[in-house]
This record gives structure tokens, sequence and C-alpha cells, in this order.
């Protein structure tokens, strides 16, 4: 109709005389007119070439029509021959209207709205207009549709008539495709006015592929053939429907209209509308659809639609092979039901599923059951129910599920309608194919709610709940119509006991318990709300430990906010907890917000446990139409604090800071002073500047300034500290380092200079692109010893002088050039290593490390090192070489060693180690344990260490390092193993009376996880001297039994007045056990006694007792308690030990108890003999008197006390 109305408009344009000046330039006055009358918001109308505009043949070349996106309708060529006289008598006359094309590329951008139907029905009639329309010929040569319409280009030919007045309307129109592809499309259509006579032909006739079949998206897209006829006068009409596919019949039926007699004469008769359509669609259904309607579908309906008012739905019924539908539904005057009678199912009734049709998922179901049942006469009982059994779809399946509806349904015509029930809801044996939503939801879902209802009013839902396993929802929400938006006011509860099973859905760890109270209003189409918000968390958990610590125990968050047509607001914020507390405020306005926070951390190890202390932040945001400005204070433990200020954003960004750490001595163990900084950041039309100065501990300073963005950057930079002596103590003097960093293009210059104590110095200068690749020339020299305190307790000096060069992206791969050392020195305390005149040349090309180095042993010989290791993979390719290198424990052994390892492989894991050792004269220890009489000095724990001592004692090994990320030495780590030691002869064994030499191999195999060693050193020769008697060994081995500490055998044996004896020293060469041997056996003293006197124990004089005991020390290292305790208990002494005096010589001491708290010993060794008494006065307080042999004598009391 609108576009009836500006063609209305133009006609009579061109009858006005004041546009006659325009004949003569029809582009001009009239042509824009018409333009501007045509478009509109979104569309602008162009005209070309138009003619005739007083004349009755009227023409134009071109008329465009375009949007935002571009011209979406062309028309050409575009003739008008009409009758300007009829136009005055009321009546559009058109001979003809044709246009050689119409060219449609795609449709026109629709704004979307959402129209809402009237809910009353109106009877059919003509539009009634001021003037009378006949067409008498439309010719459209060629319409090109783009395929954005249709899915696929058409070109179409158009012809067609219309008529519309006084008597009635008439419409002929024929359509024919001309792009080579068959289609035929015929509308025609009658009405008469005086008779209601209706005359209707529908044709449609295309082959595969054609439009209709694209539009209606049928399968395969097969040759349509569709006819819809009839004629008759409306009170008894019927059109006869039809359908066929690919030459097959499909759908056939009819539609019948019809008139009831009426009562009185001249009223509106009742009218009825009948329809009865079936077939076989099974063609016109998707495959995996037509097991569901089957062969045979059959839909009827029998519909009155009452003259005053009202529709009565006699009958209707769909019956296919797996559905089921049927029913009787009346509407009053009102359209508000009074009689609603429907069932249905979805279902076979066997066990098989049914596909439901439609979709792109594949769903079936067992059963579904649909009933609803309500009659205003029998009162005001509304039922419904939903059943659904056997849901299955690829991502979830559903046992069953019920939907159930209760109440009240009221509304007589003239009355207020109403609605008032309960809606009952439940899913069990839910099982979603997503793991997470399968946690998530659970097995069973329920929920319940009351609905009120009342016409043109809103609904009220009340008593609302949703529950699952452990979490659910429960409110009441009421919700107003789509005029005023939906608007919604809410009351809910969001309840979660357990948050852990939403854990995979979220992506984290969680855990602990969760409750949310929502109160107010939201109307979703305008986006607006005004909400109330309170909750809580108790023991909540998110797999980040610094926050699972904040938020332990119960949590509450509360705040109100709203949006309206004057902003958004956040009224309130306060969330808080034994840890943490926040509160804030906003409003949020366009170049108009405002912002308050106020944060405060208990205690900041809940986060940082290595620190302790609150933490507080306030802040303050402000925005205007320049950009945001904030005020910030934050105070942090240790009094330190922090200050931000100015304009954050915006063209006059203008920020300053300013840090204060009294003490950076909690923060940094290793660092002990104060630390300040304070800096600038500005916009000005060249870019950001910076301007910022921090002085730290031991006097260092640092600042960096200049102009950090836009083109003519340039930033200078600078650090100094006085002495770098207080990080290394071998080195001192300050150390300085200076530079700066400008544009050049889209790179970086970069210049800087170090400088410091023992030759230190460095160049680094070069550029950085704009993409971060690297043209850099590093060079200078380093003392070695500034590495120090990352090797403690190794030590390194000398120095290294490197030239290096980094070019491409940042990466050891772009790292090229020399690092060198001339007569460095190495020391490992605990590898007992030291090396001297350490001369290495490092070579880095292409990500690879070439390394040829040589040093001397401080114990004799030098050691070599050559070969490469791919820095990115830590491929290793190295040879060590030894030439006659001293190596030595004091306390085990001491040796010579000559040969070469190989390691070959990643260094990461996986890496060999292989290669020979030769080993020259060696001498093993076998150590005594050095076990005093008071014995072994027990494990001592140190409390409340300071931080120092500690140090000392790591650098040391006295206790472990840190421990490591992960474990460096696991199997996935390891290195395999092959070195083979050759030791033909010269492995000298000494210590405890024994001298021996053996000889032999010994392979170490496996990997550095599980070290296995294989081999044996066998006797050569060798003795045992006891007492000034030598032995002779008859047995002796070290051996290797996968351990790296060997296990020693030595045997002697000789002849005695009873048979043979001899001693066994054999165990781990740490710790050896002595045993004393005869044939026949005796007790070990008794051996000894026989082995060394030649006589019993019973007869020995007491300086042979005492060389007895002096024996047994030596052979079992001082450990010989067992032989000593039985001499102890033979003399029946409570005390007898062997000692020494102060000139080293050996002495025995004897002891006894007079009474309970008097005690006396005797000592004699050296050729001088003691006797002291001792008497215990008190716990604490003991007398104590001495007598020399020499006659010498002393007295003391001694006061002890035992912590």
């Amino acid at each position: 109709m609108r576009s009836l109305r500006v063609l209305l408009l133009c006609l009579a344009l061109l009858h006005l005389p004041q546009l006659s000046a325009a004949q003569d330039d029809d582009g001009g006055f009239l042509t824009r007119t018409i333009e501007d009358l045509l478009s509109g918001a979104g569309r602008e109308v162009n005209i070309e070439g138009f003619e005739g505009a007083l004349s009755s043949e009227a023409s134009f070349a071109r008329m465009t029509i375009a949007d935002d996106q571009g011209i979406w309708l062309t028309l050409e060529d575009v003739r008008l021959n009409w009758s300007r006289l009829a136009l005055l008598r009321g009546r559009l006359e058109v001979n003809r209207l044709s246009a050689a094309a119409l060219e449609l590329p795609r449709l026109p951008e629709v704004e979307e709205t959402v129209e809402i139907p009237s809910a009353e029905a109106t009877e059919f009639a003509l539009p009634d207009l001021p003037v009378s329309i006949n067409i008498e010929q439309i010719a459209l040569e060629r319409i090109a549709l783009g395929e954005p319409i249709l899915g696929v280009a058409a070109e179409l030919g158009i012809a067609a008539s219309a008529r519309l007045d006084d008597d009635g309307a008439v419409l002929d129109l024929d359509a024919r495709r001309l792009d080579g592809s068959a289609g035929t499309y015929v509308l025609k259509g009658s009405f008469a006015r005086d008779s209601s006579d209706i005359s209707v032909e529908i044709q449609l006739d295309e082959a595969a592929g054609g439009l209709a079949g694209r539009i209606l998206n049928l399968p395969g897209q097969p040759a349509l053939d569709l006819t819809v006829a009839g004629t008759g006068p409306l009170d008894d009409f019927t059109a006869d429907i039809a359908l066929a596919t690919d030459g097959t019949d499909r759908v056939a039926g009819q539609v019948m209209l019809s008139a009831l007699p009426v009562d009185v004469e001249g009223a509106a008769p009742d009218r009825r509308i009948q329809a009865d359509i079936g077939g076989d669609i099974t063609a016109l259904v998707a495959p995996q659809s037509r097991d569901f309607f089957g062969p045979d579908v059959q839909v009827q309906a029998d519909t009155i639609l009452i003259a005053s008012g009202g529709m009565h739905v006699r009958t209707f019924s769909l019956a296919a092979q797996s559905a089921q539908l049927a029913g009787e539904l009346r509407l009053n005057a009102d359209n508000w039901p009074v009689f609603v009678d429907v069932d249905g199912q979805i279902g076979r009734g066997d066990t098989q599923p049914v596909t439901l049709p439609g979709g792109d998922v594949p769903t079936t179901v067992g059963r579904v059951l649909l009933s609803v049942d309500y009659d205003a006469e029998n009162g005001d009982a509304f039922l419904g129910r939903f059943d659904v059994t056997g849901l299955d779809r690829p991502d979830l399946s559903v046992a069953s599920a019920q939907l159930d509806l209760d109440g009240k349904l009221q509304g007589a015509v003239g009355t207020v309608g109403r609605f008032l029930g309960d809606v009952g809801f439940a899913a069990r044996g839910l099982e979603f194919a997503d793991p997470a939503t399968a946690q998530a939801v659970g097995q069973d879902l329920t929920g319940q709610a009351r609905v009120d209802y009342v016409e043109d009013e809103p609904i009220r839902i009340t008593a609302l709940t949703l529950d699952g396993e452990d979490y659910g929802l429960a409110g009441d929400v009421t919700i107003d119509g789509l005029s005023s938006g939906f608007p919604m006011a809410l009351d809910l509860l969001v309840e979660a006991k357990d948050l852990a099973r939403f854990a995979a859905v979220a992506g984290r760890p969680l855990s602990g318990a969760a409750r949310l109270d929502v109160a107010g209003d939201v109307t979703p189409l305008s986006s607006m709300f005004d909400l109330t918000i309170s909750g809580r968390t108790t023991d909540l958990t998110v797999g980040v430990p610094q926050a699972d610590a904040v938020l332990a125990g119960r949590t509450q968050l509360s705040l109100g906010t709203r949006r309206d047509v004057s902003g958004t607001f956040v009224d309130g914020l306060d969330l808080s907890n034994d840890a943490l507390e926040v509160t804030a405020d906003a409003s949020l306005r366009t170049d108009d917000s405002q912002v308050a926070l106020r944060a405060a951390l208990r205690d900041i190890a809940l986060v940082l446990p290595q620190y302790d202390g609150p933490v507080t932040l306030v802040a303050e945001a402000t925005q205007d139409a320049l950009g945001w400005s904030v005020d910030l204070d934050a105070d942090a433990p240790y009094d330190s604090q922090l200050a931000v200020q100015g304009r954050a954003t915006g063209p006059q960004t203008d920020v300053t800071f300013d840090l204060s750490v009294p003490e950076i001595k909690p923060l940094v163990e290793s660092v002990q002073g104060p630390l300040k900084a304070a800096g600038r950041l500005w916009l000005t039309p060249e870019g950001y500047n910076v301007d910022v100065d921090a002085s730290g501990p031991y006097g260092a300073d640092v600042s960096v300034a200049g102009l950090a963005t836009g083109p003519e950057a340039a930033v200078t930079f600078a650090a100094a500290l006085p002495d770098i002596g207080v990080f290394v103590p071998k080195i001192r003097g300050p150390f300085s380092i200076e530079g700066e960093a400008a544009r050049a293009g889209t790179d970086w210059q970069i210049d800087t200079v170090a400088a410091g104590p023992a030759g230190t110095d460095a160049t680094i200068a070069g550029r950085v692109a704009q993409d971060g690749t690297l043209d850099l020339d590093v060079a200078g020299a380093l003392p070695l010893g500034l590495a120090e305190p990352f090797l403690a307790p190794r030590s390194l000096q000398g120095q290294a002088r490197f030239d290096l060069a980094v070019q491409g992206a940042p990466g050891l791969d772009a790292v090229s050039g020399r690092i060198t050392t001339n007569g460095a020195s190495f020391a490992a305390p605990n590898l007992r290593l030291v090396l001297s005149d350490l001369d290495s040349t490092l070579d880095l090309a292409d990500g690879t490390l070439r390394i040829d180095a040589q040093s001397a042993v401080e114990s004799g010989g030098r050691i070599a090192a050559s070969g490469s290791l791919n820095l990115g993979t830590l491929a290793a390719n190295l040879e060590v070489a030894l030439q006659s290198m001293g190596f030595a424990d004091p306390s085990l052994f001491s040796t010579v060693l000559d040969g070469a390892i190989t390691v070959n492989g990643p260094l990461t894991g996986g890496a060999r180690i292989a290669g020979e050792i030769n080993v020259g004269e060696t001498l093993i220890t076998v150590p005594s344990s050095g076990v005093t009489s008071i014995g072994e000095i027990p494990d001592i724990v140190h409390v409340n260490a300071p931080a120092a001592v500690t140090a000392t004692r790591r650098r040391a090994d006295v206790i472990p390092g840190p421990a490591a990320s992960g474990p460096s030495n696991s199997a996935a780590n390891a290195y395999a193993l092959g070195i083979r030691i050759n030791a033909p002869r010269q492995i000298f064994v000494r210590g405890r009376g024994v001298d021996a030499e053996l000889g032999g191999a010994l392979d170490i195999r496996g990997t550095t996880a599980r070290v296995i060693s294989v081999g044996q050193f066998d006797l050569v020769r060798g003795r045992l001297d006891i007492l000034g008697k030598r032995f002779d060994l008859v047995e002796g081995s070290i051996q290797f039994q996968g351990d790296l500490v060997p296990y020693i055998r030595f045997v002697t044996s000789t002849s005695t007045e009873s048979g043979t004896a001899g001693v066994v020293l054999d165990g781990p060469a740490t710790t050896p056990d002595v045993s004393f041997v005869s044939t026949p056996d005796s007790p070990q003293d008794q051996v000894l006694s026989q082995l060394l006197f030649g006589r019993d124990i019973g007869d020995i004089s007491a300086f042979q007792a005492l060389q007895l005991a002096n024996a047994v020390a030596v052979l079992a290292g001082r450990q010989g308690s067992d032989v000593i305790g039985n001499l102890r208990e033979g003399f029946g002494l409570d005390d007898f030990d062997i000692t020494t005096t102060d000139d080293g010589e050996a002495a025995l001491r004897a002891g006894k108890y007079i009474s309970e708290n008097v005690y006396t010993d005797v000592t004699t060794g050296g050729g001088e003999t003691e006797l002291s008494i001792n008497l215990d006065v008190t716990d604490a307080l003991t007398a104590k008197g001495t007598v020399g042999q020499d006659g010498n004598t002393g007295l003391g009391i001694f006061f002890e006390r035992d912590y």
C-alpha cells in the first residue's frame, strides 16, 4: 500500500500545471522531487533519463535503490503508457507497464522488529481505495535474482495484468524461467463483489533443482508439479489441491468454505472451514524423518468461525506412522478458551525408538504423551501433562521427563480472564556426553512453580524451585508484556552445597559452598536493571593457592546495582571475610564517572608466605571528557608505601608515582638497605615521556628518562653501584652501566657501556627491529669472580673476554662469537678438585657451543675438555682427557689417573658417559673410625639458626641446598654409563695393620640414577702386623657389588698349640668389621690371646692385657667394644678402656665404684701410673683427688649442671 500511495502521488505531480516548466528538463526538479519522495532512512533512490512527465508515454532509462550496503535493486528501460484523463475520473488506467530488466542481487537490509499480530480475526474484504485500478499489461522482460535470495542465481520473465474496481478484483500472472532451467509459475484469481464468487488457480511446474524446491529445501530438489484450483461462491467454495514430485502423486486434498444457516434473515452467517489433505510425503522430508511420517499422512480439520465472535475447532487430527494428534477447541468472543480437549502421542507402541523430524542433531524418543483438558461448563479445572520417555541425542539422553499443569482457568465473556495453577517438572536419568556437564548437572533435575496470570496483567510465578542433587534455585518471578520490554521482577536464591561438581565446567579446581540472593527488576529488551545482590561462600577454593588462602572460611558479598537511562551504578559493594575486606562504590556515565575502592588484606603471608604484614589499598577514579584520573595509596608490609596520582588516560595523560621501602631485606634476603623510587609518565604530541629515579641499598642508583614512544623516541638509562664488593667480596670497586635507546625509523638503536673493577668493561651496540629481531654487537671483559655467589661453595677466578654478535630473532641461534679465558682457576672443595692455569676458548655459532679448554690440576697432572654442545637441545659431544691427574680423598684414598671420558647425547637426559681410565699407583687407607671414649658425636640440630650460619653450612655441604623444582637425578634425566677402570697392579691397601697390594679392573654401568659397579681387585701380596708380629695374608680382595663403596676382605691364618687361628677383616671399606677365628672354635678374646701370646686370656699379665687391647683397637679402628667388654667383665671392673697419653702413647684405664658415690680409677701408660678418687657430694657438686707415681697430688671441687 505504501508503494501504491507513492505511485499515485507521482502521477498527481505529473498533472500539476506548475510542473510544466520541468517538461524541457525532466532530469531536474521533477526527478529530484520523485527521488526525495521515494527515498527514506536507509533507502536511497536514484533515477536517470526521466522523460515524458506530462505525456501519456512516460519513461526513465534507469532507476536504482540502495541501502547502507549498496545497490540492491536496478530497473532499466521502464516505460508507462497510461491515461491521464482517467485519473481525474478516479480511475488508474495503465495500458502497459514494462521494463527491459529488473536486477535484484540481494534483499535489502531490514531493521529487526517484533510485530505482534492482533488477537482479533477480521472478515475477508478487498481494500477500499480512492481510485480504481486497471493495468492491462505488465511486462518484465528479464528479472535477474542474485544467489543470496534463493540460494542460486535465476532469471525469469513475467507477464501480468491486474484490475481492482467496484466490480471486484482480477489478477493474472505468468512467470517463466529464462536461464535454461524449465519452470512455469501461474497465479490467477478473481473475486466478484456482488456475487462473492471466487476463482483461484495456482500452477507450479518446474524441473528438478528448481526455485520452489530450493526454497522449500526438499531432499534431492525433485521436479515439482503443484496445482490449486477452485471456483464458487464464498458460501460454498471448494479448492482442490494436488502435489506431485518427479511425476509421482504425493499429496492431494480439499479445502472447503461454507456458510451455516442463519435464524434471522440478513444476519451474518457463521462460516465453516473444512480441510482434508493427505498422502505420502516421504519424498518431501529428509531421509532420517521418513520413518516418523510413514507412507500415509492425513490432516483433517473442521472449524467454525462464529459471526458474533469466537471460534470452534470441532475436530482436528494429524495421523502419521509414529505420531497422532487429535482434539477439539472452543474460544469465546473474547478469544478466551472455554473448552480444550487435546491428546497426542509419539511412538509406535513397541520398544523401537522413534527419530524426531527436523533439527541438525538426530534425536530419538521411546514415547511422548500430551494431554490437555478443560471444560468451562464443568468447572474451572485446567489439567495438562507432557511425558517424554527415552529421549536420546548424541550429547544427551533422558530416561524420563514429565511436565504437569494443574490449575484453574476463568474467563467468561465480558470478564477478565485468569489462569492460576501449579507447574511441576521432573527429569530422571540424565546422561550427558560431556563429562563436565554430567558432573555439574547430575542425573536428576526437578522443579515446580505456581503460575498466576490475569488477562492484560503481568505473569506471576511464585514458589519457583529447580533442584539438582546438591544445588538449586528458588524464588519468585513476575513477567510483564512485550510492550514494556518484558520487565521482570526477581526474588531468587541460588545455592550450591558443593562447588566441586562445577569444577570441570569452570575449567579449574573448585570446592566449597556458595549461596546468592538476587532481588530487584530487570528489563531485558532495554538492558535496564535495579538489583540487590547478596551472598556468601564457605571454604571456597579455585585452585590458586593464594586465592584459596584468602577465600578460606566464610566470605560475604553484598551490593546494589542499577542501570537506567542516566548510567550504571554500583552502591555499597562489600566483599569481606577474616582475611580480606573490599568496599566500593561506582557511578558510570558517559564522560562523567566516579569509582571509589578500598581493599585490605589482613596478612600478605596468605598470598606470599615468605612475607608477613597487612596490605591496604585506597583508590579513587574519576572520568570526564578528557579521560580517567586516579588517586591511589597503598600501604604494604615493612612500612612500604606506594602512591599513584594523575590523569591515567586521554590526551592529557600525566601520572606520577612514589614508592618507598624502608628496608628491603625482608623482601630480598641477600640485600639490605632502603629502596626509594619516584617517577612520572606523561603524554605530549610526540608521545609518552618517562622520568624515573630510584635509589637502593649500598648507594645504588638507577634512572630512566626520555621520550618512550613515537617516531622521535629516545630514552637514556643509567645504573651505578659504589662498591660491587657487597655482592662479590673478592672484587672491590664501583660498577656502572649507562646507555641510550633511540628510534631509528621503525627500529631502535641501542648503545650501552658498562664499567667496573677488576678490568670489567662491556659495550652493547646495535639495532632492535620492530618485529623484535636483533642486530647487536656485545664485547668486553668480565671477572669470573662475579659468578661466585651462584657457584658457592665452588670458586671461579680470573677474567673472561667476549666478542659476540646477536643477529636475528631473540634466541640462542642468533648468538655467535667467542669467549676466552687465560690463567683462570677453579676450585670445588666438595669434589676435592682445584684447577689452575685454566685456558679455554668457547665459540658460539648457529646455536652450538664449541669448547676447547685445558688446565693444570693442583694435585698433579692435567685435565682437558673439548667438543660441542647444542644450546637448544643440550645435545653434547664432549671429551674429557686426564693426563696423570692426581685425585685423592685424604681419609680414604689417593691415586693417579690417565684416560678419556666422552659424553654424547642430550644433557637433559639420555646422554651416555663412556670411556676408559687407567689407574696408576693408588693408596687406599682403611680408616680408623675416630671414635673417642665418649663415643660418636650425635647429629646436631640447629634451632633458629641465623641466615648467615645456614648459608655457611650449606656452602660447606653440611646441609643440603634448597630442593630443586624436580628430581635432577630421576630416571627420566639419567645418563647411561659405560666406564672401564683398569688397575692391574699397585693398588695398595694400608691401615688397621694391613699392608697389601692388589690389582684388577672395574666396570661402571647402569645409569647415573642407578649406578652398577662390576669388578674386583685381588690380592697380589700382603701382610698383617699386630704387636710387632707379622702375618702373611692368605686371602684378599676389593669387590664392587653395584655400589661405588667397595667391599673389602682380608684373611690371615697361623698355627697355634691347639690348632689354627686367624684374623678376618671384611665389610664396606668405610666401616669394615674385624673378627678372630680359630679351629677349634674359641671366644674371640681367647683366640687373640693365643694368637699374640700363645697362652689363654687368664694367664697373661696386665701389660700383656694392655697390648692385647691396643691390638684390638688397631684392628677394629678403635671399635673393638665386644673384645674390650669381655676383658672388662673378666676383670670385674666398671670401666676398662684404651686411651692415649698427652705424648700419644697407649695407656690403660681401669675404674671401679667403691660405694654408691665414691669412684676410683687407675691409669697406667708411658711408664707412669696415676690414681684418682671421685666423691659425689651432690648431683651437681663433686670433689676429686689425684696422686701420681712421681708423688704429685691434686684436689679439686667441680660444679656441673646438665642442660
